[in-house]
């Protein structure tokens, strides 16, 4: 599950998401959020309900790697360490909305 808070006078939760599997990394990126679930990296938005509550909503993935132990971001890459295959490079492509692997 992916739970975000915002620090006020008090910590307050502001959306939660529910996942398929243990999140192993969560990072800001390009003002979304970028998760490790298992051996997928998913990509989540934020959305703003008629209630004025915001939620998760999912995005893109990629599936494909063993165990994600790590995630690192830099513009539109994404590095990607997995338990077993080393690392791999994935790339955001905005104007088509999903990522690709670029090199493994």
């Amino acid at each position: 599950m992916i739970l975000i808070f915002i620090v006020e006078d008090e910590l307050q939760l502001i959306a939660e998401k529910e996942t398929k599997g243990a999140v192993c990394s969560l990072n800001m990126f390009n003002g979304k959020f970028l998760a490790a679930i298992n051996q997928k990296i998913r990509l989540y938005k934020w959305m703003l309900r008629d209630d004025g509550s915001r939620e998760l909503q999912f995005e893109c993935g990629h599936p494909g790697q063993i165990l994600t132990h790590y995630v690192q971001t830099r513009r539109d890459f994404i590095i990607v360490e997995h338990l077993m295959k080393s690392i791999s490079l994935l790339i955001y492509k905005v104007n088509m909305s999903n990522l690709q692997k670029w090199a493994s």
